[in-house]
This record gives C-alpha cells, structure tokens and sequence, in this order.
C-alpha cells in the first residue's frame, strides 16, 4: 500500500454567531453528542430515570441548552460525565459549572453530595425557568405569573407615553399583549385570577390610556372582546383563548404520535387507553389534567344544543366515535356490507356525515338555508369549528 500524507484543515475565517452555516455546525455537532449519549446507555453500569427508560430517553437538546437524564445514582452520573469529557475533547467544547444545575428528588445525603462532587454543578430548585416560563412539578401559584404580568404593564407604561386614540390602544392590545399572553397560554393553563389580572390590566389601559386600576369601562370588557360583526371590537379573551390551547394540546395527544411529549404522555399516562373517556389518574401532573379537561368542552357542544333527545343521543354517539356504522358492524360479524347506501364507498364516520357525495350536497343546502359561509371538512376538522 502506498503510503498518504495527512494534512490539517485550515480555515481561513472565523465562523462568528449569526453566520449562514452556524446552525448546520450546530446540528452535526449535537449529532455527534447524541451518539455517544447513545452508545453510553449500552454500558450496564448506566441506569435510566423511572420515567425514561421505556423510550431510552437520556437527553434533550436545545440551540443553547441540554438536558440530560439518569437515575440519581454515582454510577450512571459518572457514565454522563466521562461522556462529557469525550465530548469535549473532541469537538473542543467545555462544560461551565457555574451555568449547570443537578435536580434530584427522593435522593439521600450521601448519595446527593457524591453526585455533586462528581459532577461540580450546583443544586438546582423547582420551578426555574426554561425558554421563557415555569418548570414545576406542582401547580403554579400566583407569584411565578408575576414575570408575565410585569412584562405586559411595562408595554402599557411606554405606550402611555404616546397620545394614542382608542383605536391605537384597542390595536396594540389585541397584538402585543395577547401575542405576548399567547406563548404562555400556548404551554400549559393558566390560572382564572391571573387571566382577570391581564383583562382589568388591558381593560384600564384601553378606557383610560394608562395602567392605573380604574372603574372606568362605559361597555363590559365581554362585549368589547366579542367579534365586529357582533358589534365588538374583536379582541381575543384570554379565558376563552386559554380554553382553545387546551383543546389544541388535546387534539395533539390524540393526534400527534410522533411527538416526543406525545409519546411519552401516552408510554406513561395513557396506556393504549381511549384518551376521551379514560379517568384521569390522581397522580397526573397539573397540565395534563387542564389538557384533560378541554374534554368538557366538547361535552358542551352536545349539552347545549336544542335538538331533539334522539338527535342528540346520536351526536353523543358520535362525538365518542361508538355510532354503529357499517364499517363497526363488520368488525364485530354483524353485517358483511360495507357499502355506503348512498355510494359504493367504505361506510366510516367521516364518510357518513361529510364524505360522502350526496351529504355534502346536503350539508351545502343546510348551510345555505341558515346563511353559513363554511365548507364541510373531515370529523374531527368539523367538531373543533363547531367548539
């Protein structure tokens, strides 16, 4: 074999933050992370967290952030550590004590000051804050609400020193305090005091232009945040709004499998169960059981409409996916026929209230009867319009 001369990289530019190619860096860099996290957990020395270990999860990463999990053992902290080191004594990369907190619960004495002489981080306490809001394992009380309260009236405190008309502020709340309300509501729910907080807070600013408790309202906040074509002014309540990312969360767990908290909700919480009847656990964590309960939601949907009892026992039945289609018979050997009566196609839920050819001339008909401007979708499209 011919022997061949290695030459050293030179790189003629230093990548600075903010350049094209840092995020590709980034990904390979991480990649490289991932593997050894990876080929470490093959080690039998190394123990995985009680509520990890069915999916083999030993970390998170984020674009300035990593989040590693084990059992609160000597052995398998170590087993991080040594990776750590691997890690950077290839890449370059250091780890900074002063930036790294340990969180452990249900460790003793002995154990908890071996893992931090090991690994050198500082202890760190439950709720911290992590991309913008609260980590807990508890529910949260009022005062860690007070960051997002606070950043709200310091918008209200610049704008006030503006002479805007009604129309300025009705516009600058509508788009920067929901948008900054909007992340938080999107994560988990929030409490009904410090949602009442935020309205009287957009309520005064709005009538008055400053941030100032007042009583000053000539029209209920409830009108003022119903739609235009319902004479409001079509500013989003925040109530009603937080209601909606439930149910969005919901939809996810139902839908998105491929998500990692998805699968991990339904690996340790639900189990194979239907997710719209099962009873919620007593040991469920506080958001999972606000997600749970945009259950209720579409409960109303049915409790609250006016039709007959027969039609509404149908919708009930539907609503939990248990109406006795021809597809459900023929799973159970009842019938062989699967055909729609209307068409030569499977007869499922979707189809029999809004596939099918001759419904949606039905339901156009129907909607053009009560001067309703909507398209017939899919089921669960069509239920969360009618929520």
């Amino acid at each position: 074999m011919e022997k061949q001369q290695l030459y050293k990289m030179k790189i003629p530019l230093i990548f600075r933050q903010g350049d094209p190619i840092s995020p590709l860096l980034f990904v390979l860099v991480m990649e490289y992370m991932s593997r050894l996290l990876r080929k470490m957990q093959e080690d039998p020395k190394f123990k995985h967290h009680a509520k990890c270990k069915k999916l083999n999860l030993t970390h998170l990463t984020f674009p300035d952030d990593i989040l590693l999990f084990s059992r609160a053992d000597v052995g398998s902290v170590e087993l991080l550590m040594a990776t750590l080191q691997d890690f950077s004594s290839s890449t370059g990369l250091v780890v900074n004590p002063a930036k790294c907190f340990v969180y452990m619960g249900a460790v003793d004495g002995d154990t908890r000051d071996q893992i931090m002489q090991t690994t050198g981080f500082n202890v760190g306490q439950l709720p911290f804050r992590y991309l913008g809001v609260p980590l807990s394992s508890k529910k949260l009380s009022l005062n860690y609400y007070l960051p997002l309260i606070d950043k709200i009236l310091s918008k209200i405190h610049h704008w006030s020193t503006k002479l805007l008309s009604f129309a300025g502020r009705v516009q600058l709340v509508n788009v920067v305090s929901f948008a900054i309300a909007n992340y938080w509501l999107q994560c988990f729910p929030i409490l009904k005091s410090v949602l009442k907080k935020i309205n009287s807070i957009c309520r005064t600013f709005v009538w008055t232009g400053g941030s100032a408790m007042s009583r000053k309202s000539p029209i209920s906040w409830k009108e003022v945040c119903k739609p235009r074509a319902k004479a409001g002014m079509n500013i989003i309540d925040l109530e009603f709004w937080n209601k909606v990312t439930m149910m969005k969360l919901l939809w996810d767990l139902r839908k998105k499998i491929d998500n990692l908290w998805v699968l991990w909700l339904h690996t340790y919480y639900n189990k194979g169960q239907n997710l719209m009847s099962m009873e919620v656990r007593k040991d469920s964590t506080w958001i999972v059981k606000g997600v749970m309960k945009a259950r209720l939601s579409i409960d109303d949907c049915c409790n609250s409409n006016k039709a007959r009892p027969r039609a509404l026992f149908f919708q009930w039945l539907a609503c939990h996916k248990r109406l006795a289609t021809k597809e459900k018979l023929a799973k159970f050997g009842i019938i062989r026929d699967t055909q729609c009566c209307f068409c030569s196609k499977i007869e499922t839920l979707d189809h029999l209230f809004y596939s099918c050819s001759v419904m949606k001339l039905i339901w156009s008909d129907i909607l053009n009867w009560i001067n309703v401007d909507h398209v017939p979708l899919e089921w669960n499209q069509e239920l969360s319009w009618l929520i």
